[in-house]
């Protein structure tokens, strides 16, 4: 088989695939606060910095052995359509990770940032909101809001006098 045309159909799956990638990126809604919704947006376009870095690695690393090669027989012609699968599936995990990483994802997010708040404030306390997190009852449907007062409750510390609901 004629390697010119493995390296040039590779080197368009390579583009394909790394434009696939800005896809998984939303488009800002108002462009007057377009810093907010840009940092809002930090998880898309971290995942889009890694898993372009990746595939652009991966392209040296491609370059770089076909330049070696002086035939592409079946067998390797498999194998490089086996590594282009593999590089046209990355924008998959790309917005997979990045619908992890957004706020809101539920009762997940909800206890690491109490994890989060509670190693911040109270580094001193072992691995006891953990076990209080564990009985916790899950959120209502939708709720994935963390107030300072959930913070508190689930750490057990006295909420200030400016949280508490007047009785």
């Amino acid at each position: 088989m004629d390697k010119s045309r493995v390296e040039t159909f590779s080197d368009g799956v390579f583009a394909i695939a790394i434009t696939l990638l800005v896809l998984t990126i939303a488009q800002p809604t108002d462009y007057a606060e377009l810093a907010d919704q840009l940092a809002r947006r930090w998880p898309s376009l971290a995942a889009y910095v890694v898993s372009f870095l990746v595939i652009g690695i991966m392209w040296v690393n491609h370059h770089a052995i076909f330049s070696r090669l002086r035939l592409v027989d079946r067998a390797m012609f498999y194998l490089n359509l086996l590594l282009l699968m593999t590089i046209v599936f990355i924008p998959y995990p790309t917005e997979v990770f990045r619908r992890r990483a957004a706020p809101g994802e539920g009762c997940r997010d909800r206890r690491r940032l109490l994890q989060r708040h509670h190693d911040r404030q109270r580094p001193d306390v072992g691995g006891g909101l953990a076990l209080r997190l564990r009985r916790a009852p899950a959120p209502e449907p939708g709720v994935s809001r963390v107030t300072a007062e959930d913070v508190h409750a689930a750490l057990r510390w006295p909420a200030p006098s400016s949280m508490r609901s007047p009785s």
